[in-house]
């Protein structure tokens, strides 16, 4: 087991804290390295805090511009000044928020499943089954592919 218990939860307004046996609770930021370094000589936790790492990025990646193109094209209409050009952006930010909010859900199950690892806890004492996920993008179709897989 681990020298240290680390127990983290989701804040108010988005984004993790975790706090250990003698620490209170600190934020864990978008790549994740204080808790890593809680988190140092276990590779197990580490490869899903590298996992929640990656996710995070692309969540943020996918977000900004996708919040940004729905948001520009929603103020527009509530001034009454929409036009027919914002369609576009509507078009595609959407998506991109939908995917973002896909990349931000795995990066939470990473982040769980590493604090378990760490804490030595079973696997299934968190989801009561295995779920393995998978995401697809298809650029030269547009399409999009999720799969849930237990």
């Amino acid at each position: 087991a681990s020298a240290q218990k680390v127990t983290v939860k989701k804040g108010f307004f988005g984004g993790w804290k975790y706090s250990t046996d003698d620490a209170s609770y600190s934020k864990v930021g978008n790549r994740g390295i204080p808790l890593c370094q809680e988190m140092e000589g276990n590779e197990a936790a580490l490869n899903e805090m590298a996992k929640y790492t990656s996710n995070k990025t692309m969540a943020l990646i996918t977000g900004i511009p996708g919040g940004w193109m729905v948001g520009w094209a929603a103020g527009k209409a509530l001034g009454n000044k929409y036009e027919d050009s914002d369609k576009t952006m509507l078009q595609i930010g959407l998506p991109l928020c939908i995917i973002s909010t896909v990349f931000e859900i795995i990066s939470d199950g990473h982040i769980k499943k590493a604090v378990r690892i760490y804490n030595g806890e079973e696997e299934s004492a968190y989801f009561g089954f295995d779920v393995k996920r998978q995401f697809a993008f298809n650029t030269e179709l547009i399409s999009y592919n999720l799969t849930y897989s237990f």
